[in-house]
């Protein structure tokens, strides 16, 4: 078991912003756009061997930090590099009851007692490449995710060492600091500074005390806002209901209606309604009600005051904020992002638009958030689910990509969770990287959820954007609002250079071995993808058209870089239907496309190999990259960059783009 880290201590990492460390999520979405996200097992997987399914497959350095399934009966095998034994074997029984010593509670839980989901949070690092593996056999439902940092030559040892570090739920002994405490009523539209400094300092605790009266509604309508470092918009402003995880549960209401009847016959159900204290690592609520922040918040200046947005007065309002003097960070202060609690809220989602969590330009880790989700009106037509809307998926785009990562294969997954309007298993939790805390009903249904990436943060150097779609295909118009957490600086560490179009003469382009030169509409995977299914002629107007050129051989091409790069990262747009003709046919009527790989060199020189492994086939376009280490490019303005096709299946694209690190 690795080493534990105290619950003060677990997220004082966080604030440190990444270096070089990417996000890898491979899951059981249903590729086409649809919403068979495991149902049938057709995507449930990314490519099969006579060993088993294979969830995950990496070259290079990393660590797995999360694995999540539901329906898998066999075990985890664990595979580093080209090795013919797992490193770890373990029934996936045993992985998640909590009773092997190396996977213990809290970091594990399993599908029936832990609400529908089977999850593990203990990291698994890996030098030379991992494959994850499930000797599965049944076509029956599979769902799953895996989380996983990848790291690059130019990743630094503190950056691996953090993320390989368990959190323990334990308190542990905090550094010397000051209490700011105190209590006033706060009036209608009212305004209280809960603290105010000038000098360098680490806010490490805020403890908030309500009245008992009209709770709920001082929970939606007082917000909590910081402005950090002189600026003159507040990075956190956020209603306190949902920056503490709480949502806006009316305990007199869930007393009248504990619960509703779904279906009709043998089929009805009651769907039980309660609220429950989140007891997550950064945010918690005490037995008598105190709401705890334990984000770490660094700054230069800061002041912290609590806004009554509404016309009514909130009553008394106790708090207490702790602040260290300077950050401990062991040097890597000049590293710290700013602490970012952003709020956001659709009252009417679009049709085929996904809700947007956040949208942020600039370089950090988006951490977590915290979600309520409201259905518009009761009667969807639908006599065995009322919250369709939960059939989204979670999707993040990192760094100015139209590919998305999946986060979850349903909103309510993405949350560690499944199978709502599903009693029992749809009862409110609290667990402390993830929870459900409020389920409440009037005119509307009430869900709250929060979702933490304690060690699964989602690192960004140039921008993110993480959006859910609301609905099987988006189309279910339901009331949003969330509070995305991040740490983050407004200025980025990827800058785009070059964008090289396959046969640029520009660019001194050559190919040898071309198998086939074609020009493609296409759509990228995603809301559009939806829309193209169901819209006819609507390709011509918003699909993008590109030269996809596939070869056997080598293809060249020359960038101009910045000489002060520390770093390049290559992205290219490939077509993700590839060779589909020839595809291997998968039961449920999907396509599995073999590995492209490519032996990477700049300027004659050995930079490794960019592999995609074999996976489900798309008909849209798609995008990956390869990272290029700082030893290679640092100093120069210009590199000749070469691919040599070395896969299953010929190396296919249709532009690259390149990209300098900077810092």
């Amino acid at each position: 078991m690795v080493s534990l880290q105290s619950r003060s201590d677990a997220l004082r990492h966080l604030a440190i912003l990444p270096c070089r460390t990417k996000l890898v999520i491979t899951d059981s979405h249903d590729v086409t756009g649809g919403n068979n996200d495991g149902f049938t097992s057709a995507y449930s997987y990314l490519y099969r061997t006579p060993e088993g399914w294979v969830l995950f497959d990496a070259n290079g350095s990393g660590t797995v930090q999360l694995v999540r399934t539901i329906g898998f009966r066999t075990e985890l095998q664990v595979f580093s590099g080209d090795a013919k034994e797992p490193e770890i074997a373990i029934p996936f029984a045993g992985l998640y009851s909590g009773t092997h010593p190396d996977f213990p509670h809290p970091y594990v839980g399993e599908e029936e007692s832990a609400h529908g989901s089977s999850w593990c949070f203990v990291p698994i690092p890996f030098e030379n490449g991992c494959r994850i593996v499930a000797p599965e056999k049944e076509e029956s439902y599979h769902f799953f995710n895996v989380w996983t940092h990848i790291y690059t030559e130019d990743t630094p040892e503190w950056e691996k060492a953090a993320d390989r570090v368990v959190w323990s739920t334990e308190e542990g002994k905090s550094a010397p600091c000051s209490l700011c405490s105190g209590a006033a009523p706060l009036d209608a539209h009212g305004k209280q500074v809960l603290f105010e400094q000038s000098t360098p300092g680490l806010v490490t605790t805020i403890r908030v005390r309500l009245p008992t009266e009209r709770r709920n509604e001082t929970l939606r309508d007082v917000h909590l806002r910081a402005f950090w470092d002189g600026r003159e918009a507040p990075d956190v402003d956020a209603p306190l209901g949902l920056f503490f995880g709480v949502g806006y549960p009316d305990d007199e209401a869930i007393r009248r209606m504990p619960s509703y009847p779904l279906g009709e016959g043998e089929k009805r159900v009651e769907i039980p309604t309660g609220r429950v204290s989140p007891c997550a690592l950064p945010v918690s609520e005490e037995p008598d009600r105190t709401l705890i922040c334990r984000f770490p918040m660094p700054f230069d200046a800061a002041r912290i005051e609590l806004v009554n947005t509404s016309a009514h007065a909130a009553g008394e309002i106790g708090w207490e904020v702790a602040v260290e003097p300077s950050p401990a960070t062991a040097g890597l202060s000049q590293r710290q992002g700013r602490f970012c609690a952003l709020y956001r809220r659709e009252h009417g989602t679009l049709p085929h638009r996904d809700y947007t969590v956040a949208d942020v330009r600039g370089h950090g880790r988006y951490v977590g958030c915290v979600m309520r989700m409201s259905s518009r009106g009761l009667d969807h037509g639908l006599r065995t689910v009322q919250r369709l809307f939960l059939e989204g998926d979670a999707r993040f785009y990192v760094d100015d990509s139209k590919s998305f990562l999946c986060g979850s294969t349903g909103t309510e997954e993405y949350f560690n969770w499944g199978w709502y309007d599903m009693p029992p298993k749809d009862e409110v939790f609290a667990y402390p990287t993830h929870g459900y805390t409020e389920h409440t009903r009037d005119s509307e249904d009430h869900s709250t959820m929060y979702r933490f990436h304690v060690t699964d943060s989602v690192p960004y150097y140039r921008s993110l954007r993480f959006a859910i779609e609301h609905g099987p295909e988006g189309e279910i118009v339901a009331d949003y609002e969330s509070v995305a957490f991040l740490y983050h600086l407004d200025q980025c560490a990827l800058a785009l250079c070059d964008a090289v179009p396959v046969g640029s003469t520009a660019h001194h382009y050559r190919s040898e071995g071309v198998v086939a030169r074609q020009t493609l509409t296409r759509v990228y995977e995603g809301n559009d993808q939806v829309l193209v299914r169901k819209v006819d002629g609507w390709l011509g107007v918003a699909g993008i058209s590109d030269t996809v050129e596939t070869v056997s051989g080598r293809a060249e091409f020359a960038v101009s870089v910045p000489p002060e790069n520390t770093g390049l990262r290559i992205r290219r747009r490939y077509d993700g239907a590839w060779q589909k003709e020839s595809a291997t046919k998968e039961p449920g009527g999907s396509s599995v496309v073999g590995a492209q790989a490519a032996l990477v060199t700049i300027d004659g020189e050995d930079a490794g190999t960019w592999r995609l492994p074999p996976r489900h086939a798309r008909e849209c376009w798609m995008e990956d990259e390869f990272e290029v280490p700082a030893r290679l490019t640092k100093g120069k303005a210009s590199v000749g960059i070469g691919l040599g096709s070395v896969g299953d299946v010929p190396w296919n694209a249709a532009r690259y783009w390149v990209y300098a690190y900077s810092g």
